[in-house]
């Protein structure tokens, strides 16, 4: 039986072949959500058709599922959907809430999307985790209310709220039991500005991604991603000056504590926040990259001209991936050049030799370039690895040739801080020139 009015959203991708270690949930494309016609018919317009995707559906009424190996180029299935049974009798095995907006009337279709959960372990510890072991996802009803059947008894949850229109609102700690909280969307700040090359002529289709410069966990609510008109200017709208403001919990009087315990909430003056605005350096057809323009957001009700954004032409790196053991890079690998605080990232495929090239980058700024070579990890010997050992950390003050990437055998692994010396350490947490390799 057809279901109407389905949300379904691309969850994650990965490349359609080879390999890659690229974050599954930050391709251009995830994210993206629509809803499903009379027929139940669905359809994504301009995906990106070099990558394979995993696709979350969620409905009132059903349990939300996600499918598996998404092919744009080929699905013309279909994705089947189990009605939801009774709710559990356990009010804290279920997710309660509303969303409206200023005016207090309700939003519907508003997504929201879990972050952390928190419970009691027999000991009387407070531990949580990014999952609760239930459903992943929800969207609010014509009303506004949503529900959220989550795996295992949970004292709190913090949750994301996102919605067309709206300004995104970061959920921290709700508790979780009788309580049926509303939530306010506010309309945000809208962001204007322009691109143009050195002469003033504008750059049509330029897409521009804003990010917060804060990435704690109980802050971050994601990127933000627009394109600019064939005037070369651009609107980004529905900002949070105040992603995590304690205001928007309108009905909310109880949250939980950092030893687990139901307290009152407590409202606090709202803590403004700072983004980083820059264009997609492989949206400007080689005209260079743009410096990261800081945008700080401490009035809500203020809309912001940002002016023009001019890109420039940058530095290089050009050099070669070489594994320890002698055997020439599989087909399918690649390597990424990414501005980190900016989620601006160049890909390149590497050919059998392991050689690759990137231009266009910032100097004097955070870069990690990232090898995705199945079945290896960066070299601990690496002067410029990574503390995770997925990529080489540091900054270019001039273009490089030459450089070496040392890869060995073996799967990524964090690095063990509390075996390193305090010079070590400082090291690690020193963003210095790339070193190149050296036998």
């Amino acid at each position: 039986m057809p279901v109407e009015g389905a949300h379904v959203t691309l969850w994650k991708a990965g490349p359609r072949t080879g390999y890659s270690q690229y974050c599954p949930g930050c391709y251009r494309d995830c994210g993206r959500t629509v809803q499903t016609g009379p027929n139940g018919v669905f359809t994504f317009h301009d995906i990106e058709d070099g990558l394979l995707f995993s696709v979350m559906v969620s409905a009132d009424g059903y349990v939300p599922m996600e499918t598996k190996r998404f092919d744009p180029l080929e699905f013309a299935g279909q994705v089947k959907v189990t009605k939801r049974g009774l709710l559990p009798a356990d009010p804290f095995v279920v997710l309660k809430g509303r969303v409206v907006d200023e005016a207090g009337r309700p939003v519907a279709g508003a997504e929201i999307s879990p972050r952390m959960f928190f419970w009691k372990e027999p000991d009387g510890r407070t531990t949580g985790s990014s999952s609760s072991g239930g459903e992943d996802i929800a969207y609010t009803r014509e009303d506004g209310t949503f529900l959220m059947v989550l795996g295992r008894r949970c004292k709190a949850a913090s949750f994301i709220i996102t919605a067309p229109t709206l300004a995104p609102l970061y959920v921290k700690n709700a508790a979780v039991g009788e309580i049926e909280d509303d939530y306010v969307l506010r309309m945000g700040v809208t962001i204007r500005g322009r691109v143009v090359d050195e002469s003033g002529t504008p750059i049509p289709g330029v897409q521009l991604v804003l990010a917060q410069q804060s990435r704690m966990i109980d802050t971050f609510i994601g990127k933000f991603e627009y394109a600019a008109d064939n005037r070369g200017r651009f609107e980004i709208p529905n900002i949070p000056a105040f992603p995590t403001d304690e205001r928007n919990h309108v009905a909310r009087r109880q949250t939980i504590n950092t030893q687990g315990e139901v307290v009152p909430v407590i409202e606090k003056n709202p803590t403004s926040e700072r983004y980083w605005l820059v264009a997609h350096t492989d949206s400007l057809d080689g005209r260079g990259y743009t410096p990261r323009f800081e945008v700080f957001l401490d009035n809500e009700d203020t809309d912001v001209e940002l002016g023009d954004l001019v890109p420039t032409k940058g530095v290089s790196i050009e050099g070669r991936v070489v594994l320890s053991d002698g055997n020439p890079i599989p087909e399918g690998m690649t390597i990424f050049a990414t501005r980190p605080d900016n989620w601006d990232s160049q890909i390149y495929q590497l050919p059998p030799d392991g050689t690759f090239r990137f231009d266009h980058l910032p100097p004097n700024e955070e870069l990690h370039i990232s090898p995705s070579v199945k079945g290896y990890r960066v070299s601990r010997s690496h002067p410029s690895v990574e503390q995770n050992g997925f990529a080489i950390k540091g900054k270019l003050e001039s273009s490089m040739t030459g450089f070496v990437l040392l890869l060995e055998p073996g799967k990524p692994e964090r690095l063990d801080y509390q075996a390193l010396t305090q010079e070590q350490l400082a090291a690690f947490n020193t963003l210095r020139v790339f070193e190149s390799y050296k036998p």
